[in-house]
Order: structure tokens, then C-alpha cells, then sequence
């Protein structure tokens, strides 16, 4: 009966130590992987605007190549107007990336909340299970006890 008792705590007591292990594996993962994905957005959101940036810059030189140099001071103006639409228009790409990358980064967030509340109620349950288990241990004891003070008084 003792042996058996035994036993059954040994394989409580590595049944807790491992679901620990578990625990703290999953907490530490979730975490690092959704900082590396969100430094993943936002470099290849910045790698993106560069590379319309450059092609806007681009496209403005060879429209500027594409006019004629003989252009009159009253034309001037048109194309000043010109570069001002372009740019009001690149800035309003921006802005639209930038909200829609906002949107994207709540989902995540409200995601990772929603993790987060599991990743609490496994660890509440996980506590329970350490309570029942201390409780456990503690009647072992108890019964170990008093089987010993029973063998003393056979004896």
C-alpha cells in the first residue's frame, strides 16, 4: 500500500514538473514570436514605402526629361500644380497603408488578448491541479505517519 502510494506521487510529482515546463515554454514562445512578427511588418512596411518612394522619384524624372524645355513662365505653374497632386497623392498612399497596417496590428493585438486569456485559464487550471496535487501529498504524508505509528504499536 505504501510502495503504491509512493509510486502514484512520483509520477504526480513529474506529471506537475512537466506541465510546468510546458507552461513556461508556451509563455515564452507566444511572446517572442509575435514581437518577431510585428519587427517583420514593420521592416518590410519600410522596405515597401522605399521602394515607391524611388519609383515615384523615378517616374516624376522622366516626366520632367518627357516636357518641353521650352516651356513659357505661364506654363510653369501647371507643373508646379502637377508635382503637388503627385505628392498629395504619394502621402495619401502613406496614410492608407499606414491605416490599413493599424487595422492589421488591433487584429493581432485582440488576437494576442484572446491568447493571453487561454494561456491564464490553462494556468489557473494548472494551479488548481498543483493544489490537488500539495493536497495530495500532504494525505500521503498524513497516511505514511500513521501507518508508521501503527507498525510502532504492532511492534
Amino acid at each position: 500500500m505504501v510502495s503504491s502510494l509512493k509510486q502514484q506521487l512520483r509520477e504526480a510529482r513529474s506529471e506537475v514538473t512537466e506541465k510546468e515546463s510546458i507552461v513556461d515554454h508556451l509563455k515564452k514562445s507566444i511572446k517572442l514570436s509575435r514581437h518577431q512578427e510585428l519587427e517583420t511588418e514593420v521592416q518590410a512596411y519600410l522596405e515597401e514605402c522605399t521602394r515607391l518612394r524611388e519609383l515615384l522619384e523615378e517616374t516624376m524624372m522622366q516626366e520632367q526629361v518627357k516636357t518641353d524645355p521650352t516651356l513659357t513662365q505661364q506654363d510653369q505653374p501647371k507643373i508646379d500644380e502637377q508635382k503637388i497632386e503627385e505628392a498629395f497623392f504619394e502621402k495619401e498612399c502613406e496614410l492608407q497603408a499606414m491605416r490599413d497596417q493599424n487595422s492589421q496590428i488591433h487584429i493581432k493585438l485582440s488576437e494576442a488578448q484572446t491568447d493571453l486569456a487561454k494561456f491564464k485559464d490553462r494556468f489557473g487550471e494548472m494551479e488548481k491541479k498543483m493544489k490537488k496535487f500539495n493536497d495530495m501529498q500532504n494525505e500521503n504524508k498524513r497516511k505514511q505517519q500513521l501507518i508508521s505509528l501503527k507498525t510502532k504499536e504492532v511492534l
